[in-house]
């Protein structure tokens, strides 16, 4: 019984909606194809709205491909749109908004990087200990380079005794 109401939570997405999903493949730089589906109430008119954030909405009519199994193929702009379905029941049953992201579409197809991990990697005692090494070799070579080049202060100057003895 637990599976059962975990997987209605799981695939329910609002009012009589259950199960989106999405394929969809790339048709120019700028553009793509999706596959959008849906299941509700058998013999009905369903249709979706598809949204870019910030931007426009479009709506689309799903055929029904088998009893209660909505779906269309659609050209859009490569953007996660936000999709709502629809239901032409007389009542305006409506899902719940969600990403095409969030229903399947692989983001790798928005042009979208894959995400980098933010945790530096570990490193060993051992790499640290050459990594104090170094750090201590070149503080000790940047000591020697200014001991080097820093006058040395302990022999008087010629030229100003030569100048305390003019007439």
């Amino acid at each position: 019984m637990s599976v059962f109401l975990a997987l209605l939570v799981f695939f329910q997405v609002g009012g009589s909606f259950v199960d989106p999903a999405v394929e969809g493949r790339e048709t120019t730089a700028s553009r793509m194809e999706i596959d959008l589906s849906v299941s509700a109430a058998p013999g009905g008119s369903v249709v979706v709205h598809t949204i870019e954030p910030g931007g426009r909405q479009e709506t689309f009519a799903l055929r029904e491909r088998s009893p209660g199994r909505y779906g269309g193929i659609f050209e859009v702009g490569r953007v996660d749109l936000v999709v709502v379905f629809e239901a032409l029941d007389g009542v305006g049953t409506q899902s719940a908004p969600m990403r095409l992201t969030d229903i399947g579409l692989d983001r790798a197809l928005l042009g979208a990087l894959p995400v980098a991990p933010t945790t530096a990697p570990a490193t060993s005692s051992e790499t640290r200990g050459w990594g104090w090494l170094a750090l201590a070799m070149g503080a000790g070579s940047l000591a020697l380079l200014a001991l080097w080049a820093l006058p040395d202060k302990r022999e008087p100057d010629e030229s100003a005794d030569q100048d305390d003895h003019a007439p």
